[in-house]
């Protein structure tokens, strides 16, 4: 299985490369690739007599299934989803170690919906999705709780976080009130129109104030005094 990138074109020649050089190695080896080049280009990569399957960016979790497929099949495969069908968040499951034993990435975003003219991430991706903030704190805690000091909350253009018109927030309600109304200081807010000084702040960072409740509330747990 084969990721490949398409940011330049130098990324994609390296992406075929890599793919001849593979099969070199193991010729009775099953190819299949995906990622962003199988994506935007799959013509260029089913035009490869190295290469037996494509799979595109929303394809990844049914690699498995398409392998063996074709192992009783033995016929070339193309899955490609369009732009317009790239619209759900696919859950990957939790992660919960890394090589890392200190800072950890979670991924809470997928997608952009931008189309700057020298950008091909749109097609690439697809339309913005954001992971469901219970699987974010969630994944959040089981990485603490393995000892990460420091969580990054990564995605394609994580500002975009919870700006779909269908996104909800199952948080409870203690994570809403300290998510969602934070107190004026000149550096971050300015007084709302009642002159409490509240604000509402946006998605992304509702979701990094309730990912940092995790880290205060282990500190706690950490701090209180151990029962005999």
């Amino acid at each position: 299985i084969i990721n490949t990138c398409t940011v330049t074109n130098l990324a994609d020649r390296k992406s075929r490369q890599y793919i001849r050089r593979m099969k070199k190695q193991s010729p009775d080896a099953i190819v299949a690739v995906t990622g962003c080049y199988a994506q935007v280009s799959p013509e260029e990569l089913t035009a490869m007599e190295e290469v037996d399957i494509v799979a595109g960016t929303g394809e990844k979790n049914n690699l498995l299934a398409y392998v063996e497929e074709f192992r009783q099949k033995r016929e070339a495969q193309l899955h490609i989803k369009t732009y317009d069908e790239l619209t759900e968040y696919t859950d990957k499951g939790i992660i919960t170690s890394m090589e890392s034993r200190t800072r950890a990435y979670i991924k809470i975003q997928e997608g952009c919906n931008r189309f700057c003219a020298y950008c091909l991430i749109p097609f690439a991706r697809g339309h913005v999705r954001s992971r469901n903030p219970e699987e974010v704190v969630e994944e959040a805690r089981a990485l603490i709780e393995s000892g990460f000091k420091e969580v990054i909350l990564t995605g394609i253009n994580t500002a975009l976080y919870g700006t779909e018109t269908s996104f909800a927030w199952p948080l409870t309600e203690e994570e809403k009130e300290a998510a969602l109304t934070v107190n004026a200081t000149e550096e971050i807010t300015e007084p709302a129109g009642n002159g409490c000084g509240a604000v509402m702040l946006s998605p992304v960072f509702i979701i990094i104030l309730a990912v940092g409740l995790v880290f205060t509330r282990r500190r706690a747990n950490e701090n209180l005094p151990k029962a005999e």
